[in-house]
């Protein structure tokens, strides 16, 4: 992991889950009004620290990603996954219940399989996010524009993967389409037909499948 925690992130992570607590927005601004209150930052001072509240949330988001991607490559991952998949064998209809997903899956951003396999996977999300907070970890984000930040929560989980999974399909596909409208050539042994094929393949490759427990 290449960012570490702070005690200045500490202290910034004990504020906005104040600040979530009292069920008001987490923003730069409101935290640095914390700080400012207790410290009464000059003008100069006052922009310094926005802009170092900024890097803490920012730089938590990095930790928390990168403990969830270490998590998820270990064994324990595997072997609660197949518990979560067991236990939640019955929240698949109810997840048809959810307006979220029933929304989603009718703009076709989601297929039925993507949905219904994800159950598992986003519930042990859910679960890390919220042990993160024994850790002094704060893991937030922002979506486009958004000037305040929040904890994800499963739905996010699956937005994101999906969103991500179709962004990365597309530029695959754009790209061979490119390569073989300009007729450029092809490194020896691989002909047309065969980088056509890889557009197929790589999107199969992008599926979400199940974890299995290794041998």
């Amino acid at each position: 992991m290449t960012v570490k925690i702070t005690p200045f992130m500490e202290e910034v992570a004990k504020i906005a889950w104040g600040l979530s607590d009292e069920e008001k927005p987490i923003t730069v601004e409101a935290i640095l009004d914390i700080f400012d209150a207790d410290k009464n930052f000059d003008k100069k001072k006052y922009r310094i620290m926005y802009n170092t509240v900024y890097n803490a949330l920012r730089d938590s988001m990095k930790v928390g990603f990168s403990l969830w991607t270490e998590y998820a490559n270990t064994q324990k991952y595997r072997l609660d996954y197949k518990h979560a998949e067991y236990y939640l064998q019955d929240e698949t209809e109810e997840t048809w219940r959810d307006d979220y997903f029933r929304t989603l899956y009718d703009m076709r951003a989601f297929t039925k399989e993507q949905v219904e396999d994800s159950i598992a996977e986003a519930k042990l999300f859910e679960n890390f996010i919220g042990a993160l907070r024994e850790t002094d970890v704060l893991f937030t984000i922002a979506g486009s524009g958004a000037r305040s930040y929040r904890q994800p929560t499963y739905h996010d989980f699956c937005f994101y993967k999906y969103r991500n999974i179709l962004s990365t399909a597309r530029a695959a596909r754009r790209q061979i389409k490119e390569l073989a409208k300009g007729g450029l050539m092809l490194p020896s042994g691989i002909d047309m037909p065969s980088l056509e094929d890889l557009g197929p393949k790589f999107i199969e490759v992008l599926e979400y499948r199940p974890v299995e427990e290794e041998e």
